[in-house]
Parts: structure tokens; C-alpha cells; sequence
């Protein structure tokens, strides 16, 4: 299987992989229509675009969020945020990091 890398400069996190033992074959096509969304994030626009997205893909998608209460979000959120080496932030990185706490241990 090939890996959908998402890459913040020298950290790079699998996404994919991680989700793939949550996600089922027949929402594969969702997941990874949110994942090219959020790399494509350019805008505050894009930003609220992905929200949008993001928040009914919990409700759609539960399966691939491993992390599905709020505390397991924020401290996937935590985790994977204080491995990043980006001092300026952007639209498109805090999406990614929003991504990546749904699955990110």
C-alpha cells in the first residue's frame, strides 16, 4: 500500500497508515478527499471550507477517528503538534494538525 505523506518540513507524518486500520474499504475514497483538501488549504476560506468538511466527516466517518473524544483529540492534537519544527504557522498547517489528531497516538 502506498503512503499519503503529509510533509512539515523535516517531520513527516503517514496519515494513511494510521488510518488505515480504522478506515473501511468503502469510505477509503472520503478520507482521502479530505486529506487532498487540506493540502490544498492556501486561505482563512479554504480554512472554514475544511472545517466544514472535518466536522462531518466525524459523524459520516466515525471509523477513522481513533481519537473520538475530546480529550483523545486534543492530546493527539498535542502529541503531534510538539513534533513539528514550524515556527510560523499556516491555514494549510493547522489543518493538517486537526487532520492528523483524529488518528495521531
Amino acid at each position: 500500500m502506498q503512503s499519503l505523506r503529509l510533509n512539515f518540513g523535516s517531520s513527516v507524518l503517514k496519515i494513511k497508515e494510521c488510518q488505515s486500520r480504522f478506515v473501511v474499504a468503502t469510505d477509503k475514497k472520503k478520507t482521502m478527499d479530505i486529506l487532498k483538501q487540506a493540502e490544498t488549504i492556501e486561505s482563512r476560506k479554504d480554512f472554514v471550507e475544511f472545517m466544514q468538511q472535518l466536522f462531518r466527516d466525524i459523524s459520516d466517518n466515525p471509523q477513522d477517528w481513533h481519537n473520538d473524544s475530546l480529550e483523545q483529540y486534543i492530546d493527539g492534537l498535542w502529541g503531534y503538534s510538539i513534533s513539528l519544527e514550524h515556527d510560523k504557522p499556516t491555514w494549510r498547517l493547522f489543518a493538517q494538525m486537526l487532520l492528523a489528531a483524529r488518528v495521531y497516538e
